[in-house]
């Protein structure tokens, strides 16, 4: 079995707040954490459960089937009172970000010193529809990539990296083969 496992400091910088707001977070319940030693490591779970609980933008109109006919049933909804949809969000993304298409794309960009995100921006509102914009799942696609990128021979390099004009990203990690 392999988990992942992020520091206080990595989940610092990717909800880009203060070690210690990470460390308070714990001892408040509010971020799951498994405690290795007297050091906080986290999960992606954990991650995902707290961007589940803390989501306030609408993320879905889902289609239901009503005799024989699809009809977009309209509902507001938000992370908060659905738990369980950004862990969906993160099977379907990881599922997505390993199929070798798009694993070409993100080393090709990252070659050529460009954001692994921007060259498949294109390819994620195609398959996920625009609810693909919204900022959580950005960051969660994001900290999706980069294990993705690791397995192929590559290191994060710089965040924040400006993308060229695309449907999602304005900015985005870039990758360094090693």
């Amino acid at each position: 079995m392999h988990i992942k496992l992020y520091t206080v400091t990595e989940v610092a910088e990717f909800f880009r707040i203060a070690e210690p707001i990470v460390e308070q977070m714990v001892r408040e319940g509010g971020l799951g954490a498994y405690t290795i030693g007297n050091e906080y490591r986290f999960s992606d779970a954990h991650i995902t459960e707290y961007l589940t609980a803390h989501e306030v933008g609408e993320i879905h109109q889902p289609i239901t089937v009503m005799d024989g006919m699809n009809t977009q049933k309209q509902e507001r909804t938000t992370m908060a009172n659905k738990p369980g949809i950004a862990a969906g969000w993160s099977e379907d993304l990881r599922f997505f970000l390993n199929k070798q298409e798009i694993i070409i794309k993100m080393r090709d960009a990252s070659n050529g010193g460009r954001p692994a995100a921007e060259a498949i921006a294109t390819d994620l509102v195609t398959q996920f529809g625009n609810d693909i914009k919204q900022d959580y799942l950005k960051k969660l696609i994001g900290r999706l990539i980069k294990p993705v990128m690791e397995e192929q021979g590559y290191r994060h390099y710089k965040r924040g990296v400006r993308c060229r004009p695309n449907p999602v990203f304005s900015v985005a990690s870039s990758y360094q083969h090693i």
